[in-house]
């Protein structure tokens, strides 16, 4: 008994001749679950998924990248970090100088 027909488990869900599935070992009768009209949709889909348009760019975000703001921005960054080191170092001076002349103040003047 030869089967000449078989059921499309793809979106169509219709009775089609063989000729219609695309061979497969696993499959019954040789041939695949979908049809190749239900295969290629489906394919069709997930392509169209896969490439979706990207969201335009904004003004903004063209300028941004162009006039290399982020560059400047970086910098920025660089320059309040060096800020802060000069920030840290001028306090330490300042208290070695507020020392130094507590010292100087208390010392007795001897004369010569």
């Amino acid at each position: 008994m030869e089967v000449e027909e078989k059921r499309c488990f793809g979106r169509c869900g219709d009775i089609k001749p063989l000729t219609e599935f695309t061979p497969q070992k696993q499959g019954k009768y040789g041939r695949a679950a979908r049809c190749r009209v239900c295969n290629a949709a489906d394919q069709r889909d997930k392509h169209a998924k896969k490439t979706t348009v990207p969201k335009p760019i904004s003004e903004d975000e063209k300028n941004f990248f162009r006039l290399g703001t982020h560059k400047a921005d970086d910098r920025v960054r660089e320059l309040e970090k060096a800020l802060a080191v000069m920030k840290t170092a001028n306090s330490a001076l300042l208290e070695i100088i507020q020392d130094t002349d507590r010292r100087e103040a208390n010392r007795p003047n001897i004369p010569e």
